[in-house]
Order: structure tokens, then C-alpha cells, then sequence
């Protein structure tokens, strides 16, 4: 991998290629391509040319950016890979996916927002968003991983104003996307159905044929060699690898993502199909079929409704009316002005939804109870609902329907099955649980709840908040919480603000709210753990006052999760006030004080502050020991904090000496498996791989990565790192025990793609 690395003065220069382990840390630009000959290339920085070209300027946003943000290397692909080179060129498009993963930062520079108004005054979020929404950046191909692999990703006007981030930007982004909230915020992309990440896909374009297959690679993680030229065997290739790597065939999931291509297959293949045959297509279905078959007339009427023949299916098996019938009453009702939810689109609006209405007004009659249930589940997570989850809010709930469904688990199934009947929900085997097309959880939420019900929002948050359990703090990160993590999420949706204005129901749940955003918190769900958290907060400050103690620790919390966004400076004004406050109340040697003090540490630590990060350390240990003892886990908690800081400042043995206490006291409190162990163990890791102690850290990889796997998954972000970085000391071992003439790791990699590319 290339990097530039900034020289001063504006300019800067190409590194060496580097392998993994020489890599520093760095910067990377997305954006999308213009001409070839507008972009810089890598001949061009070798020669000291481009400065005249279009591209060029691209290239010193990401510079200026990156200094500011104190890196000094950043990755731009226009002109860090030398694409004559075609092994050089494969193995940038298979590493890519990592390369964005791995960056310190994802800068986006999107030419085509801008925040500037005719006048030249600044404009508002209302005035750029129209433009950010319709960007030509989310329709490119590329881009796709460029925003769900790094951890950070920033959006960056034509005038380089800062516009947001993924997290802070997600709502728009998934309204955009569809892509779940979830995936922008971190959630492993292994733990997205196959059929769901395709449709990500769905709209985007590439430059190239081949690309349209190729810039999927690290999105299902899959590696297949290049060849340009290959056409649309490209795809079918890549169809191959999924399936072989999954064990399921993708291949009508795939070809439905690439509409025309889809649509022309049928034609051809079923002559018998005609254009009117379809609804809610119209434009598209002409134009293939225009080109496909110039014999067949135009349309000019809709008749059946494919996306619907499921929910006709079920409505017709429980009627006696006919097809025809059907058809006459679908026409009659079929208002489009009156009833189109504005955020959703074409079918979704005039054929689904009206086919949707008619299934439901005969659920209704046929059975009261399972067309309530189906309103309820606009309140959850359109995915992986089970009978534990919706009865965990059943104590004392008023609602008498609610009990009839689920005051055991054959009457829960009784209720869902008719919901299966009528094609409003799936069933999830392997999970035990049901779930919903996107579609119809948007058309439940925005027809059947146009008014949000307030105690059918509540009951959802009760489910939610009991299936927390209060002994799990340090668990809540596990991935038994990733199920109920999504319906955290839910919680949060906008339409869901009014319930904390029309009732008191948050103030009887000030507690269990900050449990959730706790759990969510720990589930990486960090934009929905924000707004939980104020909302917390508000209610707090409302009912018990900013100086009181839960308030504060709800203050505590969200520096914490501020620290965890990288909003550092909001994350300092967060925990200072909550000091003061706890120090005021409690006093400076309160066990509360002290965590506080503690949370300061670490964020000194990440603001590069390690003198004052010391000073806090240092305070938070010595009252730690004395008011809960030296063997106490939240002692060892901050023993741990210093051994990360010795080592940021160099002071490697005091470094390894408190690693190894905070590594004995843990596995006697809590157990060799435990995550905070597990934690511990892979620091010392890192500590004995900078000491090159290689043998060593290569054991206490091997340990952390095991109690990694069983305690996350293989997919998770813990073990996902700990394997990288095992890589790279497996390397550095066989280096040196092989002959300095067979170390160059580029000869491997020249060598594996020409044999791949000979096949």
C-alpha cells in the first residue's frame, strides 16, 4: 500500500510501497470520478504533475483535512495505485475493503452539496440536505464500502464544510439507502442477511462492467481474481464465490438487484410475459420491453399486481369473492393523493399499499387480536421478533387483547401464524422468531399507526428495558444483546419523540431508559444510545434537578459515549460537570467521584493529555484501594487504564506491571473467559509485540482470540482485529526464521496473483 505523506508548504509525496506491519496511520478519500483525464495519476505525483488538473483539488482537501486532524499520511486511489501494474492493481481492489476499514479517518467530498446559498450566505441543514440526498455519491458503486467500512466517516461540502458523519447523518443516510441503521453504525456486515446486502447494491453504478461485481467483494467477503474484460461473467462469478462461501443460491437475489439486466432475462425467456402485466414499473418495463420485443404495443393499462400476489394469495383463500371482484374493489380504492405517505415511493405507494389495506380490513374481521398485533409491530425491529421479547412487558400492562396473545406461547403462535397466512410476516427457522419486509413495517407504521399510540410505544419499551438484565453491565457488549440491540434502535425512531411530550410514561421510566442506552451503548448502536441518553437526561433534569446524583450519573454516561464518538471536547464538558457535581454531592472520595475521574483518564489518554491523563489515573487508583481494595474489579479497572497509558508514553515495564496485576486480579474475580480478561490479555499482547517479544505476544493473541470468538462471534470487531494482528506476527516470526533473500512479502503477493490470474 502507497501512501502520501504531506511535506509541508501544501505539498506532499508518495511513500514506498509498504507491507502491513509498516503501514502508519492514515487518512483515505472517498469521492466519486470524473474524466479520466481530470483525475491526478500515479505518474503524475511521480513526476510532479497534475497540479492543473480538476482532480487535483480533491487531493489537497484531503491533505488540509488530514493535518488538521494531526495525520500526516492519507490515502487517495485516483492516484496512490499505479494501475498499469495489473498485479499491483488486484491486489489494491481485493485489499480495499480493509484499506477503508482500517483508516484513522474517511473523508467525503461530495462537489455537488453545497452550503452556500445564492446570496453566498450560509445555508441550512434543510437547504444543503435536498442536494445531499440526490449527491451522485450514493449511486457509484465503489462508495458502498467506502461508507460502511471505516469506522469513521465524514461528509464534506464543495466548499469543504463540514456536513456531519455517518452516525450523525444515519437517518438520512438509511432514508437514502436503505442500508439498516445498524450497519452504518458498526454492526458487523456477516450479521446481514446475504439477500439484505444485496439490495444495498440496488441504483448503484459503476464505470466499468466488471466493476458492478468487483466493488462487492469485501462487502460479502469473498475473493475471486481480476479480469477486465470479462463482461458480465464477472457477476456470475461472483454469484458462484457467495454461494460457495455461504452454502445458499444468491443468484435470483443478485440479478433482482440489477433490474434492467433481471427484467430482460424474463422477457426473453417467457414470451408469454407482457409489459402489462406488471404495475407500479411502468417506465422501466417499456423501455426493456421496447427494446426487447418492438412487436408488443405499449401499455397502457395495470392489471395484476405482482409485488402483491402473496397478500392476494391470502386474502383470496379466506374469501369468496373472485379475482375479478378483487380487482374491481383494488381500482376503487386505489387513491393516490389521499394516501401516499410521503416517504415512500411508486409501488410502494400506490399498488402494495393499497393491496396491503384490503388483506387487513379482512384480518381485522376474521381476527381482531392478530390485526392488533400486526399494529403493535411497528414499535419493534422489522427483524428477528420472538415470544420471550413481547412478553417480557407483560406485568401489568393494561391492555386485556395483549394478554389473550401472549399469556402463553401457544396463543402468541395462534396470532402470528394468522399473520404468516396473510403474508404480512415471515418465519425465521433457525432463529425461532418472525419478521417483516421493509415495505410492510413502513406501510404498519405509517398507515395503521398515522397517530402513534402511545401505550402500544410504552408496552414496546417494557419489553425492551426487561430484557436487559440488571447483573449484566459488564455483558451488555455480548452477543446474546445484539437481538434485542435492534429493537433499542426502534425505540428511538423519530415518530416516537411525541410519546415523551403527550404522557408521562418516560417518567416512570427514567431508569430503565438508561439501561437501554447503556445496553445500546455497549452494542456499538452509538447514535441511538445518544438520543436514549438524552432523553434520560431531559426527563432527569425535569424531575429530580441538574445537581442530583442520577443526573449526574446519566452526564457520567454520556461523556463517556461522547469519548466513544470522537466528540472529545463534548465528551470533556460532559465529565467535568459531572465531577464538579459528584464532588459537590458526594464528596472527592465517593466511589462515583472516582469513576468520573477515572472516565477522565481515558479521555486525556485519547486527546494526547497523558500528563493530566496520569494525574487522574493515579488519583482514581489510590482512592479506589482504599475505599473498595486493591483487588476490587473497578480497581482493577483503572491498573488496567495505566497500563494502556504507560505504554502510550513509552514506559514499557511499568506498562507490563500493570498489566499482568490488573491480569491476576481479573481471572480471580471474574474468570480466565471473562471480556474484561480478555481485554487485558490482548493489551499485554500488544505490549509484548512492541517489546518483540513475539513468542509471547503470539500466546496472548491465540487466548484472546479464542475467548474473543466464544464470547462475540468470529464476526465481531474483537476478533476480527486480533486476527489481523496475528497475521502480521505470524509474518514477522516466519520472517525471521527464513533467509532474508525470501522475505519480500511483494514477491508473494506477485506470485499468488499470477497464478490466479493464469487459471
Amino acid at each position: 500500500m502507497r501512501l502520501l505523506r504531506q511535506t509541508g508548504q501544501n505539498k506532499f509525496s508518495l511513500t514506498p510501497d509498504l507491507c502491513n506491519d509498516e503501514i502508519p496511520s492514515y487518512a483515505i478519500l472517498s469521492h466519486t470520478w470524473g474524466a479520466d483525464r481530470d483525475e491526478v495519476t500515479f505518474v503524475d505525483v511521480q513526476q510532479g504533475r497534475g497540479q492543473n488538473k480538476a482532480g487535483y483539488a480533491k487531493i489537497q482537501f484531503c491533505a488540509r483535512q488530514a493535518k488538521k486532524d494531526g495525520i500526516e499520511h492519507f490515502w487517495v486511489d485516483t492516484c496512490c495505485i499505479n494501475k498499469d501494474n495489473h498485479v499491483e492493481l488486484s491486489e489494491a481492489i481485493t485489499s480495499m475493503f480493509q484499506w477503508y476499514r482500517k483508516a484513522k479517518k474517511c473523508y467525503v467530498y461530495l462537489p455537488d452539496v453545497s452550503t452556500r446559498t445564492s446570496d453566498g450566505h450560509g445555508d441550512t441543514l434543510s437547504g444543503w440536505e435536498s442536494n445531499f440526498r440526490a449527491s451522485r455519491w450514493f449511486t457509484r458503486g465503489w462508495t458502498l464500502q467506502e461508507l460502511l467500512a471505516p469506522t469513521v466517516v465524514e461528509f464534506y461540502s464543495r466548499e469543504e464544510g463540514f456536513l456531519g458523519t455517518k452516525i450523525t447523518l444515519a437517518r438520512q443516510i438509511h432514508e437514502i439507502t436503505t442500508i439498516p441503521l445498524a450497519a452504518l453504525q458498526g454492526t458487523p456486515l456477516s450479521q446481514f442477511p446475504i439477500a439484505e446486502r444485496i439490495r444495498w447494491t440496488e441504483r448503484r453504478n459503476t464505470k466499468k462492467k466488471e466493476d458492478e461485481a468487483y466493488c462487492l467483494l469485501g462487502i460479502f467477503d469473498v475473493f475471486m481474481p481480476l479480469i477486465y474484460g470479462e463482461g458480465d461473467n464477472a457477476l456470475h462469478r461472483l454469484q458462484k464465490e457467495i454461494n460457495g462461501r455461504f452454502g445458499a443460491d444468491v443468484t435470483a437475489s443478485l440479478n433482482a438487484s440489477y433490474k434492467t439486466r433481471s427484467l430482460g432475462l424474463c422477457l426473453n425467456s417467457a414470451p408469454l410475459i407482457k409489459p402489462d402485466d406488471f404495475v407500479g414499473r411502468t417506465t422501466e418495463i417499456n423501455n426493456v420491453h421496447n427494446v426487447l420485443r418492438p412487436d408488443q404495443e405499449p401499455v397502457e393499462q395495470r392489471r395484476a399486481i405482482l409485488g402483491g400476489i402473496g397478500g392476494i394469495g391470502a386474502y383470496l383463500r379466506r374469501s369468496v369473492i373472485t379475482f375479478q371482484q378483487y380487482l374491481d374493489d383494488y381500482e376503487q380504492r386505489w387513491q393516490v393523493e389521499s394516501r401516499r405517505p410521503l416517504q415512500l415511493q411508486d409501488y410502494r405507494d400506490r399498488t402494495l399499499y393499497t393491496t396491503w389495506n384490503l388483506s387487513y380490513n379482512r384480518l381485522k374481521e376474521d381476527d381482531a387480536e392478530a390485526a392488533q398485533m400486526l399494529q403493535l409491530l411497528a414499535y419493534f425491529d422489522n427483524q428477528d421478533v420472538w415470544f420471550e421479547l413481547l412478553h417480557a412487558g407483560m406485568p401489568d400492562h393494561p391492555l386485556s387483547w395483549l394478554r389473550g396473545c401472549l399469556n402463553e406461547l401457544i396463543s402468541f403462535e395462534s396470532v402470528m401464524s394468522t399473520l404468516v397466512d396473510y403474508c404480512f410476516v415471515e418465519v425465521q427457522y433457525t432463529t425461532q422468531s418472525y419478521s417483516m419486509h421493509n415495505c410492510v413495517h413502513d406501510w404498519v407504521l405509517g398507515e395503521l399507526n398515522a397517530e402513534v399510540d402511545s401505550q402500544l410505544y410504552w408496552y414496546a419499551f417494557d419489553c425492551v428495558a426487561a430484557s436487559i438484565d440488571r447483573d449484566d453491565w459488564d455483558l451488555l457488549e455480548l452477543v446474546k444483546y445484539a437481538r434485542v440491540s435492534r429493537h433499542g434502535v426502534r425505540l428511538t425512531h423519530y415518530r416516537f419523540e411525541v410519546c415523551d411530550k403527550s404522557d408521562g410514561g418516560l417518567f416512570e421510566r427514567l431508569d430503565a431508559a438508561e439501561w437501554t442506552a447503556n445496553m445500546l451503548n455497549k452494542q456499538a448502536q452509538l447514535l441511538a444510545a445518544e438520543q436514549m441518553y438524552l432523553r434520560a437526561l431531559a426527563g432527569k433534569e425535569k424531575a429530580f434537578g441538574s445537581d442530583h446524583t442520577s443526573t449526574l450519573a446519566t452526564v457520567h454516561n454520556l461523556g463517556t459515549l461522547y469519548r466513544d464518538q470522537g466528540k472529545l471536547n463534548e465528551a470533556e464538558q460532559m465529565l467535568l460537570r459531572a465531577l464538579a457535581g459528584t464532588e459537590k454531592a458526594l464528596g472527592p472520595d465517593h466511589t462515583s467521584t472516582l469513576a468520573t475521574v477515572h472516565s477522565l483518564g481515558t479521555l486525556y489518554c485519547d486527546q494526547g493529555k497523558l500528563n493530566e491523563a496520569e494525574q487522574m489515573y493515579l488519583r482514581a487508583l489510590a482512592g479506589k484501594e482504599k475505599a473498595l481494595g486493591p483487588d476490587h474489579t473497578s480497581t482493577l479497572a483503572t491498573v488496567h487504564g495505566l497500563g494502556i497509558l504507560y505504554r502510550d508514553q513509552g514506559k514499557l515495564d511499568e506498562a507490563e506491571q500493570m498489566y499482568l496485576r490488573a491480569l491476576a486480579g481479573t481471572e480471580k474475580a471474574l474468570g480466565p473467559d471473562h471480556t474484561s480478561t480478555l481485554d487485558t490479555i490482548n493489551n499485554l499482547g500488544l505490549l509484548y509485540r512492541d517489546q518483540g517479544k513475539l513468542n509471547e505476544a503470539e500466546q496472548m493473541f491465540l487466548r484472546a482470540l479464542d475467548g474473543y470468538e466464544k464470547a462475540y462471534g468470529r464476526e465481531h470487531q474483537k476478533p476480527l482485529k486480533v486476527r489481523d494482528i496475528l497475521a502480521l506476527i505470524h509474518k514477522k516470526i516466519a520472517d525471521q526464521n527464513t533467509p532474508k533473500k525470501q522475505r519480500s512479502s511483494r514477491n508473494w503477493y506477485r506470485h499468488v496473483f499470477r497464478k490466479l490470474r493464469d487459471k
